[in-house]
């Protein structure tokens, strides 16, 4: 088996940090909002 590549292993990581970053901005704006009104 040839060594796992970085790049191949960094990217489900990077998808999750994504996701919980889009999940987070969406919260936040979400707080926002409410506080708004």
């Amino acid at each position: 088996m040839p060594p796992p590549d970085p790049v191949a292993r960094l990217q489900p990581a990077f998808l999750v940090g994504m996701v919980v970053a889009g999940l987070a901005a969406a919260l936040k704006a979400g707080l926002e909002r409410v506080r708004v009104k």
